[in-house]
């Protein structure tokens, strides 16, 4: 049961985090972190925000909003956008190597645990 839980816990972040989302004609670009639109904070823990990315393409300027909120971000810092090269406006903040480390680890925790429960 717990190798279940492990798995839907790894979807649930690949899909929140953008891993298993796909631009078309996706190139990438580096944007810079231009403004945090407040969040919640969660029974007294950090408070979470979602980023606004400005990002630039042939000389012009686009922004992009975070699909998920973090504590992490910070104004000023770098996020690699993947945007349609035809249609540069549409853009996501590409996932960082946590967020893949993190699904996978989840993910192979989730089918070990589940192939020794049926091996007992």
């Amino acid at each position: 049961m717990i190798g279940v839980i492990f798995i839907i816990a790894a979807w649930i972040i690949g899909r929140i985090s953008g891993i298993f989302c796909r631009i078309p004609n996706q190139k990438t670009a580096t944007g810079i972190i231009v403004s945090l639109e407040h969040g919640e904070v969660f029974q007294s823990g950090p408070r979470m925000y979602t980023a606004v990315v400005s990002y630039r393409v042939d000389g012009k300027e686009y922004l992009v909003r975070s699909r998920y909120k973090s504590s992490s971000f910070r104004t000023g810092r770098k996020r690699r956008i993947a945007y349609n090269e035809a249609f540069p406006q549409q853009a996501m903040i590409a996932p960082g190597i946590t967020a893949y480390l993190i699904t996978i680890g989840l993910g192979l925790a989730g089918i070990a645990s589940c192939y020794l429960a049926v091996m007992k």
